[in-house]
């Protein structure tokens, strides 16, 4: 038996089938994109909290225990890290100037603390001999304070 004529079609349009496919991919990148979203808010938020935990063992590990003072200059200024795992890159400002960038090793034992103004530690260009009464020294690492003390002769 032959079908004769047309045969009703039934089904979607092409027309109908594209737009409907464009919908679909909409919603899955769109919800992709606030997956993403979400998953960045909450990797800044693990870093920010990562970095201010270290940030505050920093305040706590490194110290600008003592200075000297010799006519009116400052001769020694010791500084310590107490930490026995980490070092610290601090940079040191002077009255609010950037004086030098320091690396100051993990505690060993027995070589803390140690001059800052000592000619062999780390290269550093900080000139003691030029620092006088009441300048505040301050020792900061990723922009944060960790470590301050006034100078005073």
């Amino acid at each position: 038996m032959k079908l004769r004529g047309k045969m009703k079609q039934k089904g979607v349009s092409p027309v109908i089938a594209i737009i409907m496919l464009l919908l679909i991919v909409v919603v899955m990148v769109g919800g992709v994109f606030a997956f993403m979203m979400t998953m960045q808010e909450d990797v800044e938020g693990m870093a920010e909290e990562e970095l201010q935990e270290f940030l505050e063992d920093a305040g706590d590990d490194v110290l600008i225990e003592d200075h000297s003072c010799d006519g009116g200059n400052v001769n020694s200024i010791w500084v310590t890290n107490l930490n026995e795992n980490r070092d610290y890159d601090v940079d040191i400002y002077l009255d609010g100037n950037h004086q030098d960038s320091i690396t100051l090793d993990q505690s060993n034992g027995g070589d803390y603390p140690e001059d800052l103004c000592d000619d062999d530690f780390d290269d550093i260009d900080f000139e003691c001999t030029d620092q006088g009464e009441g300048e505040s020294l301050v020792f900061r690492i990723e922009g944060s304070d960790v470590a301050s003390r006034m100078l005073t002769c």
